[in-house]
């Protein structure tokens, strides 16, 4: 939650601009970084559907408790996955 918003991307975008110098109070400089590309619009409602489908699990408290049991990783803060939501919400279909 530290990182900003890297400038001139869409609403949509949660592409963060890492400091590993910062001196945020309870920052940890190392990280590790996953990211999902998807469309925001696709041809088929099927294809929509299991996308949105998939990205929602993995922004769930189940999805991020199976990553953090694979990888340790720590969970997505209440501000990011809600910001994830958002932006999954948003895919369309082609009209």
């Amino acid at each position: 939650d530290a990182g900003t918003p890297v400038a001139g991307r869409s609403a949509n975008d949660l592409s963060i601009k890492l400091d590993r110098k910062t001196s945020v109070e309870g920052a940890y400089p190392i990280v590790l970084v996953s990211f999902h590309v998807v469309c925001a619009t696709y041809d088929k409602q099927e294809t929509a559907d299991l996308v949105k489908a998939f990205e929602n699990y993995v922004v769930s408290d189940a999805g991020q408790k199976a990553a953090a049991d694979s990888a340790k990783s720590a969970p997505l803060s209440k501000s990011l996955a809600d910001k994830a939501a958002k932006a999954i919400a948003s895919i369309k279909v082609k009209a």
